[in-house]
């Protein structure tokens, strides 16, 4: 994904938050209607993906996320 600071004037689907709900539904969107790509945002205050999942894994001492999707999570951590 490309992060971005300005919005577009237009845009069809809008995702609040950048946890694992949208990490699923962004790829499921993307692999079924590739058409779509540009025309999505995501937001979210960190400006990255899982990042406040990611805050809460190392304070709890989590080492992995078991993620039931279809692209591997550290793929999108780096």
């Amino acid at each position: 994904m490309q992060f971005t600071t300005t919005v577009p004037a237009t845009i069809d689907l809008a995702i609040i938050g950048a946890g694992p709900h949208a990490l699923t539904l962004s790829t499921h969107l993307l692999q079924k209607r590739q058409r779509i790509r540009r025309k999505f945002l995501v937001f979210d205050p960190s400006g990255r993906w899982m990042s406040q999942w990611e805050h809460q894994f190392k304070a709890l001492e989590i080492a992995h996320l078991r993620l039931p999707s279809t692209i591997p999570i550290q793929t999108l951590l780096l």
